[in-house]
């Protein structure tokens, strides 16, 4: 299960990977193809990603891309994530800029359409490698996951 689900998402990709090492990273994609109120990529839902968040940038090629990367407490486990918004072809990270955006997108373009990435490593791993490994997967998937996003 994805540690956030946004709802009445058109597409949805759920994903787990396994590593050399045993360890796992789940990968969950959620795409709007528009957003109305209750169905929207910034909402109450994903506010307790931000909590305690950090801005961060994941470098690929000879680019990089703004990400928030924190952790999630399930049942007292704690999960490293790392996540990011697509909106109106911009990668955004802060939540209140992604909110802007999707109502000028909707404004002017009479829709908005979206996704939510969201890349969470193995709980409970220390935090220094925890922190390490999604930003290593996200650095291998930005360059395929890309062409596909708003």
């Amino acid at each position: 299960t994805p540690v956030v689900k946004i709802q009445g998402a058109d597409h949805e990709l759920i994903r787990v990977y396994r590593r050399a090492d045993g360890t796992t990273v789940r990968l969950y994609v959620a795409y709007l193809g528009s957003q109305v109120q209750g169905r929207e990529l910034v909402s109450y839902l994903t506010a307790p990603l931000h909590q305690a968040a950090t801005d961060a940038t994941v470098s690929f090629g000879q680019g990089s891309l703004p990400v928030n990367i924190g952790f999630s407490m399930e049942h007292g486990i704690k999960t490293p994530i790392l996540f990011w918004y697509a909106v109106d072809g911009k990668t955004i990270s802060d939540r209140y800029q992604a909110k802007v955006v999707s109502i000028a997108q909707a404004l002017m373009r009479r829709g908005s359409h979206g996704a939510l990435i969201l890349i969470a490593g193995e709980p409970n791993e220390g935090h220094v490698r925890a922190v390490a490994g999604v930003k290593e997967f996200a650095h291998d998937l930005i360059p395929v996951l890309r062409p596909y996003l708003p």
